[in-house]
């Protein structure tokens, strides 16, 4: 399940109440539509469940329709705190200032923690490219300009 995660680098936070973590309305975790609605829904329902839990308030996972969405519900207080991307929290965090940095993922590699991320450069697999010097002259495709990944490494 963790391996769904390989994305998370930054969570944020913005508007928790002040003094009291616990709260008659649900907390609200954003994330924007990184891979398949049902796959985020099962690799982040055990934190959903954690944070809550640690919280002690109940936490709802919402997956918006774009990453420019989450970037406003951010910044309306429509959510409370998400799992940004490097580029989106840079972004985001130039639209609002306020935003709060909690945490980067890690991972341990040979026995040591690192923070971590990774992207592919896909092929097809009827093509003569078979490392990243075959794409010299080739056309190249991009997925979104708000992602680190599908934009952002690749230039």
């Amino acid at each position: 399940m963790y391996k769904r995660w390989v994305l998370l680098f930054l969570m944020v936070a913005c508007s928790f109440p002040s003094g009291a973590w616990a709260q008659e309305k649900p907390y609200t975790f954003g994330i924007a539509p990184i891979y398949d609605p049902q796959v985020i829904e099962e690799g982040y329902n055990p934190i959903m469940r954690y944070l809550s839990e640690f919280l002690k308030a109940p936490v709802k996972l919402l997956i918006t329709e774009s990453y420019e969405a989450l970037t406003e519900k951010l910044k309306n207080g429509e959510v409370d705190f998400a799992l940004l991307g490097p580029v989106q929290y840079v972004q985001t965090k130039e639209r609002y200032p306020e935003l709060v940095y909690l945490a980067t993922s890690q991972t341990t590699k040979f026995g040591q923690k690192r923070a971590y991320y990774f992207g592919h450069i896909l092929a097809h697999k009827d093509s003569d490219i078979t490392n990243i010097s075959d794409l010299e002259g080739k056309t190249f495709a991009f997925v979104n300009k708000q992602t680190t990944s599908g934009y952002s490494f690749p230039i």
